[in-house]
């Protein structure tokens, strides 16, 4: 009989914490912070016009294709059209985020998700990496962002070369909130049109934003 009541308290007890963690990931989900678009402002039309750099939003990438990858003693360089460095050929869209969620958001970073073929760089670093052939998968703001605030992206393209995800998100937008949990919103630019944010673990997080998981996959062409 002591043996049967134990099972039985073993079982409840797992029961009760199964429906805690299933509680807590629920309030999570409810509480999570999400980005909305409220604006964008479109200047595909106007290559090399209406840049003010010096009018700085929180986020200003510049998406560059891979033209081609080289490895020479175990180091991967890429290829890209230098054209890319004339900002008389720049486009550009700019967005307007509001944090819509119920937790604040830190981190904000634009990654990108096609890393066999697009790179995204910080518009005031695009020289260096266009010319070494480095390669850079995401750009991050540290610009707290409460419920009901906003962060303003610019993301740049040479007019020539607009890329885009064909029905696929060519990249997510991801941020951690107050507790330390990350999060992935996938981002659909150039269009205006963002899905819901999903929880993500720290390591699949690091994954995204760092280049070495494509560096190896370079070097290993099976691995795509």
């Amino acid at each position: 009989g002591g043996f049967i009541k134990y099972i039985f308290d073993l079982l409840n007890s797992r029961r009760k914490e199964k429906k805690i963690n299933k509680l807590k990931v629920e309030k999570q989900i409810r509480d999570r912070p999400e980005f909305k678009i409220t604006k964008m402002e479109d200047y595909f039309d106007y290559p090399g016009e209406k840049i003010d750099l010096n009018n700085e939003s929180d986020l200003e990438i510049f998406t560059a294709k891979i033209e081609d990858i080289q490895i020479n003693n175990d180091i991967v360089t890429a290829g890209y059209d230098e054209s890319n460095l004339d900002k008389d050929k720049w486009v550009y869209r700019k967005y307007e985020l509001e944090n819509i969620g119920r937790t604040v958001i830190y981190e904000t970073a634009i990654i990108s998700n096609f890393k066999r073929t697009t790179c995204i760089f910080d518009i005031r670093s695009i020289e260096e990496f266009i010319r070494v052939g480095g390669l850079n998968y995401s750009d991050i703001s540290d610009k707290r962002i409460a419920p009901g605030e906003k962060i303003e992206i610019k993301i740049f393209y040479h007019t020539d070369r607009i890329t885009t995800g064909w029905g696929s998100a060519i990249f997510e937008i991801g941020f951690r909130d107050d507790n330390r949990n990350f999060w992935m919103q996938p981002f659909f630019a150039p269009e205006d049109k963002l899905y819901k944010a999903r929880r993500v673990t720290y390591k699949e997080y690091l994954e995204n934003i760092r280049p070495d998981t494509a560096i190896e996959c370079f070097k290993k062409p099976y691995l795509w």
